[in-house]
């Protein structure tokens, strides 16, 4: 996973997004720590199905 500090973040956040979006996560260090990780929304999506899978018990 690519880690970027947040002045490198800032220049080129067009496309560290776009890469996002397209499965490829980032991190933005701040004072050198991690700060945040910028995912897709379907990573997103995908890890909330995984740990909440539906209700198959009881059909509508």
């Amino acid at each position: 996973m690519k880690t970027v500090n947040i002045q490198e973040a800032q220049e080129d956040l067009a496309r560290l997004l776009e890469e996002a979006a397209k499965g490829e996560p980032f991190v933005v260090e701040r004072e050198g720590k991690p700060s945040l990780k910028v995912v897709g929304v379907e990573a997103i999506d995908d890890l909330f199905l995984y740990n909440n899978p539906p209700d198959t018990a009881h059909p509508d």
